[in-house]
């Protein structure tokens, strides 16, 4: 009778510990964009297309160009996001940051619910600091980019999957399915993530008919979530595109004479051949399928003639995956050489742990996954800190789980070594 109130009180205290995280979090991504000056700026880069793309959903356009032609170069999961902000808000990309920031926070709640399931609360709590507290998710938030959003996305996929294999109801593998497929359409690539999911189902449930319905409801889920767009694509163009067309343009860019590990921008200077493309969306002349075949098989030709050097690009490519830069795909930002080893101190961190923890590897079977698709997908295309950012999770999750181990590690030598003072 004496331990409920007392266990009451540690879970408040615990809930008031992770509350506190997640508004230290917000309150410090808020802070960063009066700060750096990203408050009241204009949209760049692939900020510009995603502003004018939400900015024409939240009016009722529809999907489409400025000159109001049907759109399919992006995929749309980010756009509609911002487009449900705008549409309380007004298009202010100040709003769009506030909302990067506040997914981005929020993404401590689940990362922590993952890990107080799997180890403990103290688990929990450091995975949640980690979060709130990434340099680069705070960085991230002052951009009119889809990362934020993703991160909150992959942090509440694994939570619901330790959810689903724990439970015998149908609501989280339900939740899930919808999850991932939202995470696809903001970001195609992981479809491959979402398919090989198949692989936690049969890991992760006891029985056949539970494996079965686990992998028919989160993978069949997902892909019927996704499939009105492919016909929305398919009566708009004429042509099945399943999603979006930047797919060519992004193996071209990785896969080309200037290949250097990372992305080179289309142009007439880069392509270093007769009918160049106008930018990255391709030709004028032909239609985005047409531009996208073009650019992949541009690529593929010379991958084909310079096996050697598309070889030699791939250990390039995860150094670049790897580097702490937060300029963009084309431009290096020069930091502080021990800045840069202390963020290889911190992988080695997340690699210990990724070790301490094997035994769980069931439950850890998704964060596996999602890191080899990770490292395919970076030797095929190109590798950039902001692509990791999907990643950020997985070293999180490990990272935490490396410190308890340490930590109690030490206390269990302290307690059979205790230090004795001489009287």
């Amino acid at each position: 009778m004496i331990q409920k109130p007392f266990a009451m009180d540690r879970r408040s205290v615990q809930a008031g510990i992770l509350a506190l995280i997640v508004l230290l979090g917000l309150g410090l991504r808020v802070a960063y964009l009066f700060i750096s000056g990203s408050w009241g700026a204009p949209p760049a880069d692939d900020g510009i297309e995603y502003q004018i793309l939400a900015g024409n959903l939240a009016a009722g356009k529809g999907y489409v160009t400025p000159a109001g032609d049907a759109y399919i170069f992006r995929p749309p999961g980010y756009p509609f996001f911002l487009a449900v902000v705008y549409a309380v808000t007004g298009p202010n990309p100040d709003a769009a940051r506030l909302a990067n920031a506040l997914v981005s926070a929020l993404a401590c709640l689940p990362i922590y619910g993952f890990a107080r399931r799997l180890w403990n609360w103290k688990a929990g709590l450091i995975a949640a600091a980690g979060l709130a507290f990434h340099p680069l998710l705070i960085y991230l938030v002052g951009l009119i980019y889809p990362e934020s959003l993703t991160v909150f996305l992959v942090a509440l996929s694994f939570y619901l999957t330790l959810v689903a294999r724990q439970s015998s109801r149908a609501w989280p593998l339900l939740l899930l399915a919808a999850t991932l497929a939202e995470l696809i359409y903001v970001r195609p690539n992981l479809l491959i993530w979402v398919l090989a999911l198949i692989l936690w189902a049969l890991a992760a449930f006891r029985t056949p008919r539970s494996r079965v319905r686990a992998a028919v409801i989160v993978i069949g889920g997902a892909v019927l979530l996704i499939a009105p767009w492919s016909l929305r694509n398919a009566i708009a163009f004429g042509e099945f595109t399943w999603m979006s067309t930047n797919g060519g343009v992004t193996f071209w860019a990785s896969n080309n004479p200037l290949a250097d590990g990372g992305w080179i921008e289309p142009s007439a200077a880069t392509w270093q051949g007769a009918d160049p493309p106008a930018d990255l969306r391709g030709w004028p002349d032909l239609t985005p399928q047409e531009s996208e075949r073009r650019f992949q098989a541009r690529g593929m030709q010379w991958v084909r003639e310079n096996p050697g050097a598309f070889l030699a690009l791939m250990p390039r490519k995860l150094a670049r995956a790897f580097e702490l830069s937060f300029g963009n795909e084309s431009r290096q930002l020069n930091l502080p050489g021990a800045v840069q080893w202390l963020y290889y101190g911190f992988l080695g961190v997340c690699l210990l742990g990724a070790i301490v923890s094997w035994r769980q590897w069931r439950d850890l079977l998704p964060l596996y996954l999602l890191t080899l698709v990770f490292l395919a997908s970076t030797v095929v295309y190109y590798g950039s800190t902001r692509q990791t950012t999907m990643l950020i999770p997985v070293m999180i999750v490990f990272a935490a789980k490396a410190i308890l181990w340490a930590v109690e590690s030490l206390l269990r030598i302290g307690r059979k070594n205790p230090v004795v003072v001489p009287s």
